[in-house]
């Protein structure tokens, strides 16, 4: 009863592991439903690839607004008050690399596709980690009444779990382990650390320098007035 489960993650772990379960449907039920479940994938990829295109653009476009990117990137069209320049920007580095995998004949899925979406929740996890850093910082200052679990501990461990987890458990987004790790985990610390990019001006905002500015809005903000027919 023990070796099952064993065998079955052996299995799935194969050559032939990412057609197990289109294979099992189409053996238990039809070849319909395989087919039914390769289109369902194939939709549903687009959806997910689609939603990080706007999410990215979105990001690139505020960065842009901002000055932490080139202000080029913050323009919106006049017409739809769409981030033109941030979408084209988006779409010419998804063509780069996208011809860059082409070039190297790398594989679609298990290596373009699964090594770029690593960096991709790698960074979603690090944003998740410096928000719980910000609510320490936030109440440095003293607890506000509060009991130090909720405004020490909690926001620590959890900044220090998902950065932990995520290093740790790396080659399950990867499928991969040693070098190419160890390259792509480099990649996300070395962005975030050049000052080029202006995110270490950001995360060394000064309040004296930035909020009391004239014409400010929020903290950080660049108090810059926001086109009709745009949303933060």
């Amino acid at each position: 009863m023990r070796s099952a489960p064993t065998g079955a993650v052996d299995l799935a772990g194969a050559a032939a592991g990412p057609d197990l379960t289109f294979r099992a449907a189409e053996l238990h039920v039809g070849a319909w439903l395989a087919d039914a479940m390769h289109g369902l994938f194939t939709v549903s990829a687009f959806a997910a690839t689609l939603a990080f295109h706007n999410a990215a653009a979105r990001h690139l476009y505020a960065l842009g607004r901002e000055g932490l990117l080139p202000r080029r990137l913050g323009r919106v069209g006049g017409r739809h008050g769409s981030p033109g320049g941030a979408v084209v920007a988006q779409n010419v580095f998804d063509v780069v690399l996208i011809a860059a995998g082409a070039l190297l004949v790398a594989d679609p899925y298990g290596e373009v596709f699964l090594w770029t979406d690593s960096i991709g929740v790698l960074g979603i996890m690090a944003m998740q980690a410096l928000a719980a850093l910000a609510v320490r910082a936030y109440f440095r200052g003293g607890g506000r009444g509060m009991s130090a679990a909720r405004v020490v501990w909690s926001p620590l461990l959890s900044c220090a779990g998902p950065a932990v987890l995520a290093v740790v458990h790396f080659d399950l987004l990867t499928g991969r382990t040693g070098v190419v790790n160890a390259v792509l985990l480099v990649l996300l610390p070395t962005v975030l650390l050049t000052r080029r990019t202006g995110v270490v001006n950001a995360l060394c905002w000064c309040p004296c320098r930035r909020c009391c500015s004239p014409g400010s809005r929020w903290p950080g903000g660049s108090g810059a007035a926001i086109p009709s027919g745009t949303r933060r």
